[in-house]
C-alpha cells in the first residue's frame, strides 16, 4: 500500500520535490522530473505559486486525472494523458482604459487574461451608472449624457479591470459659408461666372451628404465628397441657367445626409428687360411773347437766331447745328438749307433778318404794294409818251 505520504523527485536545490499526501499531489520549488511521473485518475496535481513544475525532453509526464497550475505556478513541457490542466487566472485587462459614446452608440470591451492559458476565463460585467452606460456580455451601450464605469470581474480568483465611459448627446449639423447672389443683367446676359459654396460638418457625428440637386434656375455641381466626418468640408458650385426671362429668381438648394439633417441653402438672381432706344425729340417751336411770329428754339441754348450753311442751320447764339428740320418757314432764320443738300442759299435780301421783333408778312406785304405802285406809274409814263 502507498504511504499516507510519498515524496516522488526532490527539487533541483535538494529541496522540496513532488509530495503526494493520498491522492493529492503538491510541487514544492522547481522540480524538473528525471524519471515518468503519471498522475492517476481520481489524483490532482497542484503547482502553486512560487513553484515550477519542466518536464524535459525525453522526460514523461502522464496525466489521467487533474493538474492545477496555480496563480504563480509554472508548468513547462506538455503532459500526455487523457485528464485536465487547470491554470488560475492571475489577472484580466480591458482593450480600452476609456469610451466616448453618444446616445444610442455602443461599443464592445475585449477582456485579455493573464496568462493567456488559463483555463477558466468566465468573467462577469457590471456598470456603476446603468443610466448612463450599459453592458452585457462586454458590449456598452449608451442610455443618457453622463460617467460610468464597467467593471469587469473574473469568476477564477475575482481579478478585476475597468473602463470609464463618458456619453454625450449626439449631434448632426452643417454649415455653408456663402448664400450665393449672382446681382442683376438685362435679358440676353452672359451668364455670370460660377460661385462656390464650402459645407462644414459642425456636428459630432460623421454624416454621408447626398449630391445636392440642380434647381428650375440655378445648375448645381458635383459635391466634392459625400463622407464627412466632423468638421471635415466639401465644395460644389452654383450657377444661373442660360436664357432665363426677366424676372426675380429666389430659390433654395438642399444639402442632407439621408435624414438625420438638412440645410436649404437660398440663392438669388435678377434678369431686367433690356431698356428700348431714348429718342429725344426735337424741340417745338416757341412763339415769342411780344408778337405772333413763330421762332425755333435752340435746343442748346434756348434763343431764336439761325444762320443756314452746307451743314445745316447753324444757331447763331451756340452754334448748335440742325440738321435734320427745314427751318425757313420760322422768324429770325438767314437762309434757307434743304436737308440732304448739304448746300444752303443765300439769306433773302427782301426780308430783314435784324432781331425778334421783324415781322415777316408785314414787309412782304409792303413789298407787294410797293412793286404795284412802281408797276402803275412805269405803265402811266408810258401812255403819256404814246400820245405825245
Amino acid at each position: 500500500s502507498q504511504a499516507s505520504e510519498v515524496q516522488v523527485s526532490a527539487g533541483s536545490d535538494g529541496n522540496g520535490g513532488i509530495v503526494f499526501d493520498g491522492k493529492s499531489g503538491t510541487v514544492y520549488g522547481n522540480v524538473t522530473l528525471d524519471d515518468p511521473l503519471t498522475v492517476g485518475a481520481g489524483e490532482t496535481l497542484t503547482i502553486p505559486k512560487g513553484s515550477t513544475l519542466t518536464v524535459p525532453e525525453g522526460a514523461t509526464l502522464t496525466n489521467n486525472g487533474t493538474i492545477t497550475v496555480q496563480s504563480g505556478g509554472t508548468l513547462e513541457g506538455t503532459p500526455t494523458g487523457n485528464g485536465t490542466v487547470e491554470y488560475k487566472v492571475t489577472g484580466v485587462s480591458l482593450d480600452k482604459a476609456t469610451l466616448e459614446l453618444f446616445t444610442g452608440g455602443s461599443e464592445t470591451l475585449t477582456a485579455t487574461f493573464q496568462p493567456a492559458n488559463a483555463t477558466n476565463q468566465d468573467v462577469t460585467w457590471s456598470s456603476d451608472k446603468p443610466e448612463v452606460a450599459t453592458v452585457e456580455g462586454g458590449t456598452v451601450k449608451a442610455v443618457g449624457e453622463g460617467e460610468a464605469t464597467i467593471i469587469v470581474t473574473t469568476v477564477d480568483g475575482g481579478k478585476t479591470a475597468t473602463c470609464k465611459v463618458t456619453v454625450t448627446q449626439a449631434t448632426y449639423s452643417i454649415s455653408a459659408d456663402i448664400s450665393p447672389d449672382f446681382g442683376s443683367v438685362y435679358t440676353g446676359y452672359t451668364r455670370p461666372a460660377a460661385q462656390t459654396v464650402t459645407i462644414t460638418n459642425t456636428g459630432n457625428q460623421t454624416l454621408n451628404l447626398e449630391q445636392p440637386a440642380s434647381t428650375k434656375s440655378f445648375e448645381v455641381g458635383t459635391l466634392s465628397r459625400t463622407p464627412l466626418a466632423p468638421g471635415e468640408k466639401a465644395t460644389f458650385t452654383v450657377q444661373p441657367k442660360a436664357g432665363l426671362a426677366a424676372g426675380v429668381y429666389r430659390e433654395e438648394i438642399q444639402v442632407s445626409d439621408s435624414g438625420n439633417v438638412t440645410l436649404s441653402i437660398p440663392v438669388s438672381f435678377s434678369v431686367q428687360a433690356a431698356a428700348a432706344p431714348q429718342v429725344t425729340p426735337a424741340p417745338a417751336a416757341t412763339p415769342a411773347p411780344s408778337d405772333n411770329i413763330t421762332y425755333y428754339t435752340c435746343p442748346s441754348c434756348g434763343y431764336h437766331n439761325w444762320t443756314a450753311t452746307e451743314a445745316g442751320y447753324r444757331c447763331d447764339n451756340c452754334g448748335y447745328l440742325e440738321s435734320t428740320r427745314q427751318l425757313s418757314g420760322y422768324g429770325n432764320v438767314k437762309g434757307t438749307y434743304t436737308p440732304g443738300s448739304g448746300a444752303a442759299a443765300p439769306a433773302a435780301s427782301t426780308i430783314p433778318q435784324t432781331g425778334d421783333e421783324s415781322n415777316p408778312v408785314l414787309w412782304t406785304v409792303l413789298l407787294l404794294v410797293s412793286g404795284l405802285a412802281l408797276g402803275g406809274l412805269a405803265l402811266r409814263r408810258k401812255t403819256e409818251h404814246s400820245r405825245s
